[in-house]
């Protein structure tokens, strides 16, 4: 149910990102920290799918994607 949770939070920040909005007007909408809306709007799809699955060192996975 978390990694659900994420799912639709890094989409939704995706979305609300390419409609124009800040990232403190993302905060508002979402009730996200914006440390983690910079992480969203930084991580490619790819990327956050790999994280999402479990793996536990985000620096060294999405290295290895690069």
């Amino acid at each position: 149910m978390r990694n659900k949770k994420r799912l639709y939070m890094w989409y939704e920040v995706q979305k609300l990102t390419a409609s124009g909005l800040n990232k403190s007007q993302i905060r508002q909408e979402t009730g996200l920290d914006r440390a983690t809306i910079r992480k969203y709007q930084k991580i490619s799809e790819e990327a956050f799918h790999y994280w999402v699955k479990g793996e536990k060192t985000y620096a060294q996975k999405v290295a290895k994607l690069s």
